[in-house]
């Protein structure tokens, strides 16, 4: 049957698996979902419902409370692991068509062969209970994010609305329909898709790592930095079990896969003191370094060992009409910076109506590493100047800040102080001491004083930092 099948997907019907070359590693994630772990790490027969609470910020940088409630079919429990796995590689195949469809048909060989789950009769039994058990979740969150309204909603939906699994005795081929959900449907119209390397997310050796990569992936892919409460990450995003409710039990279970991302060349992790919740946060920041050699494979062309800086830099430059063959020689062989510096360059000269004739000139630049024009080297100085800046202005923001507090500090420790010293005055004693501070006070104040007593706004440090004058003064 497994040779029956890779003919299905194959463009050379003589063609065998061996001959074949490696599909394309790169699909899509959907960038909801990846915030929304709806899968258990680990079995769950028992379980029916998954349920977990959160504060975060909203879009208006409000904290509010968000939640999500998982629940699982009757028959088959909440989704395990699996379902995830099949889930990304139902992208995989969603991403040729630009998920132009709510059904997506795929050959079940295919789907096997792309997560690594074997082609065996236990396989293909594994991704009918992972098509059951995704079929049969639902999703009530308050955390969906609608890129239209620009707001979070709140929302239920299932992934799957139904699915088709033909199996053909007689000749043994099996196709696979599935239908996504209407609602979810209309979310992959607002294309919150990011790229995945599927391959990559294949070949981590565990639920954990997978499931952090596709966090990381998201989070890393602006800026190359991300941090988040180890508790946040570990409960929250990853749905490690809450019963691990310490950070030293959370860590147990991450460091393995952080270990994991940092041997291939994705990411540098660190474990760090800060004011969130837990007291502790994680810092991540991708890798130029490139993945493991073992990642290559005799087919590829050498791209799976490209790191994940190399190879969006590789997209750049085929973008702009280079071929992969040289594209991957540039990245291989030259600095990301000066790239980076040649693709702006080449930017430039298209902006300024003055195109490079060939895209071997840019093939050239880097090899050479041309000069940048002076107009935009002028450019490249305003934005580092405006850069730096900025810079500054946040450091000038932040020591106020800080001055600020510490004077707020100092304020409430003297208050403390003066409270401390009057409580040690008999009642008389003091009771004298508020009328004569009262006296001195403006009219207004003395007016409030009158109608609220010390309750009013800001009138008891007023007046008891008065009577401490005053006892001062009569000592």
């Amino acid at each position: 049957m497994p040779a029956d099948q890779a003919s299905l997907f194959s463009d050379d019907p003589a063609a065998t698996v061996s001959t074949r070359r490696q599909p394309d590693p790169y699909g899509r994630d959907e960038l909801n979902l990846i915030e929304l772990a709806f899968t258990t790490l680990g079995r769950s027969r028992s379980r029916k419902t998954l349920k977990t609470e959160w504060r975060g910020k909203d879009h208006k940088g409000r904290t509010r409370k968000f939640y999500k409630t998982v629940t699982g079919s009757d028959e088959f429990g909440l989704p395990e692991y699996a379902s995830e796995e099949l889930l990304i590689a139902l992208f995989h195949k969603a991403s040729r068509d630009d998920f132009e469809a709510r059904s997506v048909t795929a050959v079940p060989y295919e789907l096997l062969q792309l997560m690594g789950w074997g082609t065996d009769g236990r396989a293909y039994e594994r991704l009918k209970r992972a098509l059951d058990q995704l079929a049969g979740v639902y999703i009530t969150t308050n955390a969906l994010w609608n890129a239209d309204s620009g707001t979070f909603s709140k929302a239920g939906f299932h992934i799957l609305d139904n699915y088709e699994f033909v199996e053909d005795a007689d000749s043994g081929r099996t196709h696979l329909t599935v239908a996504w959900n209407e609602r979810l449907f209309t979310i992959f119209q607002q294309s919150r898709f990011k790229r995945l390397d599927t391959r990559f997310f294949y070949d981590l050796p565990s639920p954990v790592s997978k499931r952090l990569y596709r966090w990381l992936d998201k989070h890393l892919r602006k800026d190359g930095h991300a941090e988040i409460d180890v508790l946040h990450l570990g409960h929250v995003k990853l749905e490690i079990s809450h019963s691990k409710k310490y950070i030293s039990q959370v860590m147990q279970v991450l460091e393995p896969a952080l270990d994991e991302l940092h041997e291939r060349g994705y990411c540098t992790w660190a474990l760090e003191d800060s004011q969130t919740d837990s007291g502790k946060k994680l810092v991540f920041d991708r890798m130029r370094t490139p993945a493991p050699p073992a990642l290559t494979t005799e087919h590829d062309g050498g791209l799976a060992a490209l790191s994940p800086t190399q190879r969006d830099l590789l997209e750049a430059l085929a973008g702009r009409g280079l071929s992969v063959d040289s594209a991957r020689d540039l990245v291989v062989d030259h600095e990301p910076e000066a790239i980076r510096r040649q693709l702006r360059h080449f930017d430039w000269l298209v902006a300024e109506g003055e195109p490079p004739k060939s895209a071997g000139w840019l093939v050239a630049a880097v090899e050479k590493d041309f000069g940048l024009p002076p107009a935009l080297l002028a450019q490249d100085q305003k934005a580092q100047a405006r850069a730096e800046a900025e810079v500054a202005r946040l450091a000038q923001k932040r020591r106020v800040e800080a001055d600020r507090d510490a004077q707020a500090d100092e304020a409430a420790r003297q208050h403390e102080a003066v409270r401390a010293r009057l409580a040690t005055l008999p009642d008389d004693e003091r009771a004298d001491l508020e009328a004569r501070a009262v006296e001195d006070l403006d009219a207004v104040n003395r007016k409030r004083y009158r109608e609220q007593g010390l309750d009013a706004r800001g009138l008891r440090e007023l007046v008891e930092a008065r009577m401490a004058e005053l006892l001062d003064s009569d000592g």
